[in-house]
């Protein structure tokens, strides 16, 4: 499992996360949800070791702070808010930064096999700066997954670390892009994602960690946090759950074209 205990992270004088506790488990999705600034993209990139902490972070029983970082490599996969990347590399080639070196660095089935998940089979040659935003975020996903192809090798879970997978992309591929974490949890994996869409967080998440001004303000499954007060409370504005807007206005929600999908 992943857990967090009293994490504090101070940016200068800024104390960003205030004694931050939390787990998440291998087989479920777990979400960090909040208004902008409340600490979730801080929370998961101490999660992988990509900022200073204080406090104590395990994964998979191990102590974030005494794993190697190829150990942790192999361990769990990150998918970053954004990626720059300086060369003109092709779609395959940024994906297959993601495969490991030596047995595995040349089996490039695991790099198409990931470009297919993420809808991007035909891309292996394009120019990756030539694609679109959302496209580009899918082909990042794809390095993640042909990083950790496998959710649980040797009754050991791997884990996807994602920030904000789904904001670049349309509704299909949002929908496409949670199925592959759920899918990937569902498998025996863990699976820790910061979101902003609050629909599709209630549609995948099996726990919801909702955060505000740095510290955690609600935990659980969607049902129980996701609430009137408490969701009004974290995001300071007037929210209604489950309530359709004033005025015969039309309002669409993307569970119904997961329904008819599946």
């Amino acid at each position: 499992m992943l857990l967090i205990n009293d994490l504090n992270v101070h940016f200068g004088a800024a104390h960003v996360l205030k004694n931050v506790s939390l787990s998440a488990l291998p087989g479920a999705v777990t979400c960090i949800v909040g208004p902008n600034g409340s600490g979730k993209t801080t929370t998961l990139r101490a999660a992988t070791g990509d900022v200073a902490y204080e406090g104590s972070i395990t994964l998979n029983g191990h102590s974030l702070k005494r794993l190697e970082p190829w150990q942790a490599a192999r361990l769990r996969g990150v998918l970053p808010q954004s990626s720059t990347l300086a060369f003109p590399f092709t779609v395959i080639e940024v994906v297959r930064i993601g495969l490991h070196t030596g047995e595995a660095g040349d089996q490039d089935h695991i790099a198409l096999a990931a470009l297919d998940k993420v809808d991007l089979a035909g891309y292996t040659n394009r120019p990756y700066h030539e694609l679109s935003g959302g496209e580009q975020q899918r082909v990042h996903l794809a390095r993640v997954l042909a990083q950790i192809p496998d959710a649980k090798p040797d009754d050991d879970p791997r884990w996807l670390f994602l920030d904000e997978p789904v904001a670049s992309l349309d509704i299909a591929h949002q929908l496409q892009v949670m199925k592959i974490a759920r899918d990937f949890a569902d498998a025996g994996g863990g699976v820790v994602a910061v979101m902003h869409d609050l629909n599709l967080t209630s549609m995948f998440a099996d726990k919801i960690v909702l955060m505000s001004d740095g510290s955690i303000l609600a935990v659980g499954h969607p049902a129980r946090v996701m609430t009137n007060a408490t969701l009004s409370r974290a995001y300071r504005c007037d929210l209604r759950v489950s309530c359709p807007p004033p005025g015969n206005l039309p309002f669409l929600l993307p569970h119904a074209a997961r329904a008819a999908a599946e």
